[in-house]
């Protein structure tokens, strides 16, 4: 039974990266990536919420195993999710607009949250809520 609940907090992850990735960077989405010139922006997005929603699959199992207390646990892996979130966002807006231009990493980051602190601030919302409605860690 656990592993179910770790499946379906993985689709939700999934599904909440894609969504708020996918939104909150919208305004680049017909701007030409520079890594791949005939690249798609939704394909883009689903593969780097997939790498995400890997990487936070296997971080909640790591602080499962080394953290107890179950709403530390909770807290950490959404921190995770929020981290994943700027991380996704980050590398979309390298791809596709600061690759062209000239930004510091600052200057990036700061964009990237300006940008879509508000999807990201009700994703994580979101997931901590599905984080403890299906009591991933009972």
């Amino acid at each position: 039974m656990k592993y179910i609940k770790t499946l379906i907090i993985s689709i939700i992850c999934l599904v909440l990266l894609f969504i708020t990735s996918y939104f909150s960077m919208q305004d680049y989405s017909e701007s030409p990536a520079s890594s791949c010139l005939d690249c798609n922006y939704a394909t883009d997005v689903l593969f780097f919420s997939f790498l995400g929603t890997v990487l936070l699959t296997i971080l909640l199992f790591i602080i499962k195993k080394l953290i107890k207390n179950k709403l530390a646990v909770s807290v950490v892996v959404t921190i995770g999710f929020l981290v994943m979130t700027i991380m996704i966002n980050h590398s979309l807006f390298v791809d596709r607009v600061s690759s062209w231009s000239t930004f510091s990493f600052n200057e990036e980051i700061a964009y990237v949250i300006r940008e879509s602190y508000s999807y990201i601030i009700i994703a994580s919302v979101l997931f901590w809520i599905s984080i403890i409605k299906l009591r991933i860690f009972n």
